[in-house]
Formats: structure tokens, C-alpha cells, sequence
């Protein structure tokens, strides 16, 4: 009974660390359980979404800045006074190009993989520790 709860408290704290990371609660809570303390390692070495969403949000504040067409300092486009040097702005006075797929496309969605070589090798050995403890497991 005692490694049931101890079981059922990897799963609960692997979710816990996955959603403060951006990831699936429930998810993580079944891998926790399947995987007990590999899980959480596995979850703490993973990377957190929550910050890759934030620095790709940036990254395209920062692409998508046009120069004010008066004082040349980078502003949104969306903007209706530059807010540097007052200038009033037409509407519709930047017409937006089409943007182009930078990342894999795939039925009208990106699809990116936040995993690298590092988080693979990491999962692989916890598999392999896994299988390895069944097999010992049912050897006995």
C-alpha cells in the first residue's frame, strides 16, 4: 500500500513541476506514476514552454517593427502615433507583406519539436531503467 501512495506522489509532483512548465498535468501525472522518480527528473531537465513562448512572442515584436515613417525609430506597425518623436500616423499606413512559414507547416499548423538530443538520450535511459527494473521484478 505504502508504494502506491509513493507512486501516486511522483505522478502528483511530476504534474505540478509539467504545468508550471507549460506542459500537460495529466499527462506527466501518468508518466510520474508509470516512471515514478525518472519522470521527475525527466521533467525538471525538460525545457519550460511557458518561457519559449514568451522569447518567440519577442522575437516577433522585435521582427515586426517597421521604421516610423517621419523619425526612423522602429515601431509597430499597428501603431497610430509613433511614440517617440508624436507623429501621427495614418490608418493603414504600413500594408502588412504575407508572411512566410519559417518553421515546419504541416494541415495548417507549426509543428516544432521542443525535445533535443539531450531530452532523448535522458528519456531513453529512464526507459531502459524502467524495462530493466520490470524485468528484474518479474525474474523474482
Amino acid at each position: 500500500m505504502e508504494y502506491v501512495i509513493i507512486w501516486l506522489l511522483f505522478g502528483i509532483v511530476s504534474a505540478v513541476a509539467a504545468s508550471n512548465k507549460g506542459r500537460s498535468g495529466c499527462g506527466w501525472f501518468l508518466l510520474g506514476v508509470l516512471l515514478g522518480p525518472f519522470a521527475i527528473i525527466l521533467v525538471l531537465i525538460i525545457p519550460n514552454l511557458k518561457e519559449i513562448e514568451k522569447e518567440k512572442t519577442l522575437e516577433q515584436n522585435q521582427s515586426r517593427r517597421v521604421p516610423c515613417p517621419n523619425c526612423a525609430e522602429s515601431i509597430l506597425p499597428e501603431a497610430k502615433v509613433c511614440h517617440y518623436c508624436g507623429y501621427k500616423l495614418g490608418e493603414n499606413w504600413y500594408q502588412h507583406p504575407e508572411p512566410e512559414p519559417t518553421e515546419p507547416y504541416l494541415a495548417g499548423r507549426y509543428v516544432a519539436s521542443h525535445f533535443g538530443t539531450r531530452e532523448w538520450i535522458v528519456l531513453s535511459i529512464i526507459v531502459a531503467l524502467v524495462i530493466y527494473a520490470v524485468i528484474l521484478i518479474l525474474a523474482h
